[in-house]
């Protein structure tokens, strides 16, 4: 019962992330001053419909690298809450004075996958893409989840390989550029690197607080 407690008090802080993740369909949406950053490279990218799959699997891995934190590294998951949402804050200031979009491809057809990237564009507009919350949130967890020795290298690579197909499939399913991906990348590492150094010397005042009181 005492777990139960524990696991329960730590995870409502999970709530932060999810609370502002639901402000998202607040701005994607046009503000009537939208820029389009496609590039020369960008255009040579094929449309590759199968690579939806990577895409909305995304939902699944942010949950189960935050719970997989939550009962294996503690301190690893108040990073990467914390982590995920000012990453979050940040992309919506950007988004707010600077909107781009990316052109779809029409999708004809009634074939699974066709079926599901319709969908995920009628539920996803072409708003909000610089820089890729997909991409950066993917990151954060890939990065998070990298230390965690208690994965194994089997699982360990398997993660990191989801995480890449998940990057990789924000240019074949046409949601966002290249400039997206890599802005979104090092974003993910710079906030990244501010939060572990922040919570180490939290860590260190607390160990040094409580080694004077003894």
């Amino acid at each position: 019962m005492d777990k139960v407690k524990y696991y329960t008090k730590h995870a409502s802080f999970m709530l932060i992330y999810v609370a502002i993740s639901l402000a998202y369909r607040v701005f994607n949406k046009s503000n009537g001053n939208v820029i389009v950053l496609v590039s020369d490279y960008d255009k040579k990218i094929p449309f590759i419909k199968e690579f939806i799959l990577a895409y909305d699997i995304w939902y699944i891995f942010i949950i189960f690298g935050l719970f997989y934190l939550l009962f294996h590294n503690i301190h690893s998951y108040y990073e990467a809450v914390i982590g995920l949402s000012v990453g979050l804050l940040v992309c919506y200031t950007i988004y707010t004075f600077f909107q781009t979009t990316v052109p779809r491809p029409s999708i004809i057809g009634n074939d699974f996958f066709s079926v599901l990237v319709n969908f995920t564009y009628k539920n996803d507009l072409p708003y909000n893409c610089f820089p890729s919350i997909h991409v950066f949130t993917t990151s954060i967890m890939m990065i998070s989840l990298s230390k965690e020795e208690s994965l194994g290298k089997i699982y360990g690579g398997i993660i990191n390989i989801i995480g890449i197909l998940i990057i990789l499939s924000t240019l074949f399913v046409k949601q966002h550029v290249i400039l997206d991906v890599l802005v979104a990348i090092e974003l993910s590492v710079a906030i990244y690197i501010i939060i572990n150094r922040i919570g180490r010397r939290f860590i260190q005042n607390e160990q040094r607080d409580y080694t004077y009181s003894r």
